[in-house]
């Protein structure tokens, strides 16, 4: 049975826009053995060896944006990183779609409230014992100590039963407090609902923008005076601010990469953040794939240097991130695109919630303070108050 008819894809609000995808033409998976599997009503469609091509080719061909997620795993090969078995299911390493009935008109403006409550959930609980984390926490530090790594990115698994179908959630948390990226995405095999608010890369004519966010403090009284404040959070801020400087110079114009802003405050109500802007001038020679491969997965959550930080993520964390911490977006026929980071993201499947939530772990990371960071990050999945 073809996997068409259960596709719908829902981004909105996403960086001030919105769409909405009910009816799937075709969809493109690429999987961890090479296989490329396109299912289309669309008749045949050219399919180029490269899969970010095939991506982008499709959109050429159907005139029509491709909507969907690129998985964590998907950017080892181009950082000759083993990835972790796949343990719990086979998951691509992307996942794209393209709707014949596409709608644009609904924005993140003149949203509705949705009535709290009305979805009943659980805090996802920590899948780790936090011995484990704490274990990880210290190996991180002693490979800093060593010169292996500068930081490095550590997640660990979060789950909770739900008693609701993922559209009522994600309507319950969307619409409670939007956050920047908002996105549901659904297929036979499970949804995937992101309550992001971190750009991971954007492309707006020749103009390549991106937004990492590092740091973060419990919204209370002093809460972003000391954020700003903190000398290991701006370090921390800061290695990724250098790292996603040289990924932008591999495909922007010599000269052109800028930090208009660093750092800055980011407030949500569960938490508060510390985030940075970069843009470059994309050369004229490149374009999706090119970009893709440069900066992908985002050093906000990998870590620098990027291939040594992703190698101590698969010896800690043991079993592949899939989707979350990915990128979930869109490409356009043009060439222009927006992708999230898929961080506060959840895959469900047949009543229960996985998502991975932590941090940047440097050399001046307490152990009991990461940990306690982790948790906060996976609040707005029981309150609703992400935006």
């Amino acid at each position: 049975m073809s996997s068409l008819a259960g596709c719908r894809a829902r981004l909105e609000p996403f960086g001030g826009e919105g769409l909405r995808g009910e009816e799937a033409l075709c969809r493109l998976r690429l999987f961890a053995d090479g296989r490329l599997l396109c299912e289309t009503r669309a008749g045949d469609l050219r399919l180029e060896e490269d899969p970010l091509e095939a991506i982008r080719s499709i959109c050429e061909e159907l005139q029509l944006p491709a909507l969907g997620w690129l998985g964590y795993e998907f950017g080892s090969a181009f950082e000759e990183v083993p990835a972790p078995s796949l343990r719990r299911i086979d998951w691509p390493l992307f996942d794209f779609c393209w709707y014949e009935d596409l709608d644009r008109s609904r924005a993140d403006a003149g949203k509705e409230a949705a009535p709290k409550g009305s979805v009943d959930r659980r805090t996802p609980a920590p899948l780790w014992p936090k011995e484990r984390w704490i274990r990880s926490v210290e190996h991180i530090r002693q490979a800093i100590l060593r010169g292996d790594v500068y930081q490095v990115n550590l997640v660990q698994p979060f789950a909770a039963e739900l008693d609701a179908p993922a559209d009522e959630l994600y309507e319950d948390l969307s619409h409670a407090a939007p956050p920047a990226f908002s996105a549901l995405l659904e297929s036979p095999e499970g949804s995937l609902l992101s309550l992001s608010p971190e750009l991971f890369v954007q492309r707006r004519g020749n103009t390549l923008a991106v937004r990492p966010i590092k740091g973060s403090r419990p919204p209370r009284p002093g809460a972003e005076e000391e954020l700003i404040a903190s000398e290991k959070e701006r370090a921390e801020l800061a290695m990724i601010v250098d790292l996603l400087r040289n990924d932008l110079s591999r495909v922007c114009r010599p000269g052109s990469v800028t930090v208009e802003a660093f750092p800055e405050l980011l407030r949500l109500p569960t938490i508060v953040h510390s985030q940075a802007r970069i843009t470059g001038v994309l050369r004229e020679d490149r374009g999706f794939p090119e970009a893709i491969r440069a900066l992908f997965p985002c050093g906000s959550i990998s870590g620098c240097p990027r291939r040594a930080a992703m190698e101590h993520i698969v010896r800690l964390e043991g079993e592949c991130r899939g989707p979350a911490m990915g990128a979930i977006g869109w490409l356009e026929p043009g060439g222009d695109f927006t992708f999230s980071v898929a961080i506060r993201t959840a895959w469900i499947t047949e009543g229960r919630l996985l998502l991975y939530a932590g941090g940047g772990i440097t050399i001046d990371s307490d152990p009991e303070e990461e940990y306690a960071e982790s948790l906060q990050k996976v609040l707005g999945f029981a309150s609703g108050l992400y935006r």
